[in-house]
């Protein structure tokens, strides 16, 4: 949802993005998948965008993997840090088996994980509460633009809608 509303706002965060908007070029389970070594790829893809974009970004909920090896060909960075639900957020391995508390734990260990990044790190950071953003939709439309440099749009109809929750939602 994040990633959408800043797409939407107009925050380039890709190509050929799948319906859960992860960009492929910095996704090291597909790469993987595909037989490409991750971080040299995702290197290449850094140093091709520095050179044709002033503001872009990317969404991978496990960046944190790969993020200690790509920080310093990194310009101006901005980590926006989403908070959800854990239990909501581990469904899908209480779905396929994995014990609850177990599942809870590891998505809890991964929020600490990236909350550990944004101490360390020390660069401007928006930390979302998902549950929050869909309550007060104006509210987050507004904090996002700010804090990655856009103009908010002053028609935030279609924002709003895809804020909506459910499904992934074609931009």
């Amino acid at each position: 949802m994040v990633a959408g509303v800043a797409k939407l706002c107009g925050l380039d965060i890709g190509r050929d993005l799948p319906i859960n908007l992860e960009d492929n070029d910095f996704n090291i389970h597909v790469l993987r998948k595909a037989g490409i070594k991750p971080v040299e790829h995702i290197l290449e893809s850094l140093a091709e965008r520095n050179n044709t974009k002033d503001i872009w970004g990317w969404k991978f909920p496990r960046a944190i993997a790969y993020l200690p090896y790509i920080r310093e060909f990194l310009v101006n960075p901005h980590l926006i840090l989403v908070f959800r639900d854990p239990v909501a957020t581990s469904a899908r391995q209480i779905l396929s088996g994995t014990p609850k508390i177990k599942a809870i734990e590891a998505v809890q260990r991964l929020q600490m994980r990236n909350m550990e990044l944004v101490k360390t790190w020390k660069v401007p950071s928006l930390i979302v509460s998902y549950e929050k953003s869909i309550q007060s939709p104006e509210q987050f439309i507004s904090d996002l633009c700010q804090f990655i440099g856009v103009e908010k749009p002053a028609d935030t109809s279609a924002i709003r809608a895809f804020m909506e929750p459910g499904e992934y939602k074609p931009i």
